[in-house]
């Protein structure tokens, strides 16, 4: 889990270059929820939310706030949320 910050980090700096996004910082309470899940689809699932969320926003990675706890609560992978 130490690890989810970095690999937030380098996600959302990939992405948002590659979108031609500005974004400076991930707002605590994202990094929490992120850092909190068990990611059960590893490297791979936390990738693909990063990247979707960044494209999902215009100013930082943070997805609807009732989309993710929806989402959290559901235990179902990322890669197969509706």
């Amino acid at each position: 889990m130490e690890d989810i910050p970095a690999l937030v980090e380098h996600f959302v700096e990939i992405y948002a270059r590659r979108m031609g996004k500005q974004i400076e910082h991930i707002p605590p309470e994202t990094m929490f929820a992120l850092v909190s899940y068990q990611w059960p689809g590893n490297i791979r699932e936390l990738q693909n939310f990063i990247e979707r969320s960044v494209i999902l926003t215009r100013q930082c990675p943070a997805p609807p706030s009732r989309e993710f706890e929806e989402w959290r609560r559901s235990g179902i992978p990322w890669s197969d949320y509706p």
